[in-house]
């Protein structure tokens, strides 16, 4: 009988076993992750620094370039173009030099390159919404435009490759990827993938990068059919998840590197096993690390990679993980003694989910609330207490930037500094009790690539001084708080000039507040009871509102925006700020609910 139950449990467990080992060989053959993390080994790099031929020297300065490396191609032997948003660059490797491309009027917003290696370039002209073919002629510096493509579903091209007879293109505003025949210059199809940006062809198969979903595509080249997905959002790269796969290019016609630029990881994906087969790098300070690597790609079997907000690309041996050689452009950085924190860089491996680990054990507290570093957020501990608080603003007056990976650092018990890698912008917020008004401000850190190791601000120049940034942004609360004694709020004049003083463009004079930079505050106001908020707002001034009218309207204001999931983190501390309230308790039923479980929490 004993024999039997045993011989029974032992068959038991032999097919549980069996079972598992058919689930995990189907898993992997159906694209579940089995790569592993391989370090990048820096430490036998040559450093070669690049000089403009159209500029001094003798002067490393005037050799940097102001926007970001975002896509690369070889357009002759020791000759490659270098796309960087607003311009393109040639550089001649064995010189060390480079010269700033002609352009002519067609090309606005290059965002992507495609060279079969011949002298002709495809050039992904993002803002005209168009794709350009020429020849850089190498001795003039200028691109000659041969043909310019142009289609229904061509919206906002950022990425392009061709195979010599059909163009592919990644559409990221068109939310689509499509096929371009090359002679015809007819459209062939177009599939949708939502906010496409890498995009390249092996084969008889199209590979591209959705960004929405954080997937990557393989598609029928002769209709664009989608046959097999993979990925999903999230930081642990191990599992196949992505943030932001902004690029991918062929290895061979077995393998690919995406290069994702907000977790910092280049991956080598194997075709036939439809996975991740191994990943290297991550963000970081120094030249240890990437920061943002928006393109990785394959040239006469070297890896090229744009680390986009370090400003310089590395040549890796990628068979040994190994940087050959870092090409930087402008003067020297990181050129000082600095210890870095292993435990906490590569950034990414702080991160669980979208969320920075060390704020689930020490959250960030604004007021009343906590919240968690998130992904270009600020996430409410409870999510239902209170919004979300957003990082990412373009073209407003309080701050230009997207903080994606923020990281947070107090400043004398006074300020939490919230900033980003990313920009050279940061948030600075007061720390105060939940009785007391918050004071929101812009800080201007001058540099991108800026973390914080051991409790210091380290950047490509030095040590940033915390005493200095501290006395700076004391110097703007003092003013506030003069405003609040005096007439008790603050009119939008003195608003706009006050957050100029820490911002990139500080005003010295009051008087040098434009009405087209008050407008432009307004878009830090995004949600509809913030607009309406700001439009009755910004027609007070000392003589036509008093305190009390500005506070019922940011009362009010609370009311709505309590209701809402997300709002700008600037929109929700500015009306507060703006009024000399503190951040009311949410009145709704539910709200106050959510508010006791997070006092009990």
């Amino acid at each position: 009988m004993i024999t039997n139950r045993i011989n029974k449990i032992s068959a038991i467990i032999a097919m549980a076993l069996l079972v598992s080992v058919i689930v995990i060989v189907y898993l992997l053959k159906d694209g579940t992750p089995s790569g592993s993390y391989v370090p990048l080994d820096t430490e036998h790099s040559q450093n070669f620094f690049l000089t403009n031929i159209n500029q001094d020297t003798n002067d490393p300065a005037a050799n940097d370039i102001p926007l970001s490396n975002v896509s690369m191609a070889k357009v002759k032997d020791g000759y490659y173009a270098i796309a960087s948003y607003g311009y393109i660059v040639l550089l001649n490797r064995q010189n060390k030099e480079y010269c700033m491309v002609d352009m002519g009027s067609e090309s606005q917003n290059p965002t992507g390159l495609y060279s079969d290696g011949d002298g002709t370039l495809f050039v992904a002209n993002y803002t005209r919404n168009n794709i350009l073919y020429g020849n850089i002629d190498i001795d003039s510096c200028k691109y000659n435009i041969e043909r310019v493509y142009q289609t229904k579903s061509l919206i906002s091209p950022e990425n392009v490759y061709s195979n010599g007879k059909v163009l592919v293109a990644a559409n990221y505003d068109g939310s689509n990827v499509m096929a371009i025949d090359l002679d015809s210059g007819a459209e062939l199809w177009a599939t949708k993938v939502i906010n496409a940006h890498g995009v390249t062809i092996i084969g008889d198969r199209v590979y591209a990068s959705g960004l929405w979903e954080r997937k990557i595509f393989e598609m029928d080249i002769n209709n664009g059919k989608i046959l097999r997905s993979y990925g999903s959002e999230g930081s642990d790269t191990s599992k196949g998840q992505f943030l932001w796969p902004t690029s991918i290019y062929p290895i061979d016609n077995d393998n690919l590197v995406i290069s994702d630029a907000h977790s910092g990881h280049i991956s080598f994906f194997n075709i036939k096993n439809f996975n991740i087969s191994k990943y290297t790098g991550g963000n970081g300070p120094t030249f240890k690390f990437f920061n943002y690597p928006y393109a990785a790609t394959l040239i006469d079997n070297e890896l090229f990679v744009l680390s986009a907000f370090k400003g310089n690309i590395l040549v890796i041996d990628h068979d040994k993980m190994q940087v050959k050689e870092t090409w930087h452009f402008g003067k020297p950085k990181w050129d000082y003694d600095l210890t870095i924190e292993e435990s906490k860089y590569p950034m990414i491996k702080k991160w669980k989910g979208y969320v920075d680990i060390d704020t689930t054990e020490h959250p960030l507290k604004i007021g009343k609330h906590q919240y968690y570093l998130a992904y270009a957020r600020l996430r409410p501990i409870i999510k239902k207490a209170c919004p979300t608080l957003t990082l990412t603003e373009v073209s407003t007056t309080f701050i230009d930037s997207y903080l994606y990976i923020p990281q947070n650092l107090n400043l004398q018990d006074e300020w939490n500094l919230v900033l980003s890698s990313s920009t050279n912008s940061a948030f600075a917020i007061s720390r105060h009790l939940a009785s007391q008004t918050p004071i929101i401000l812009p800080y201007n850190l001058k540099f991108k690539d800026v973390w914080i190791n051991k409790n210091e601000l380290v950047s490509p120049y030095g040590i940033l001084d915390k005493d200095l940034i501290a006395k700076q942004l004391n110097l703007s609360k003092r003013k506030i708080l003069d405003l609040y004694n005096s007439i008790g709020y603050i009119p939008l004049q003195e608003l706009v000039w006050i957050l100029s003083q820490t911002g990139r463009c500080p005003l010295d004079e009051i008087e040098k507040v434009t009405d087209q930079s008050k407008q432009k505050l307004r878009l830090s106001f995004s949600t509809v009871a913030g607009q309406e908020f700001f439009d009755n707002y910004k027609k007070c001034n000392k003589s036509n509102c008093d305190k009390q009218y500005v506070q019922d309207l940011a009362l009010s204001y609370y009311k709505t925006a309590y209701g809402y999931k997300t709002v700008s983190l600037s929109e929700w501390l500015l009306v507060a700020m703006i009024a000399n309230i503190p951040v009311p308790e949410d009145e709704r039923l539910i709200g106050k609910f959510w508010s006791f479980v997070e006092k009990f929490l």
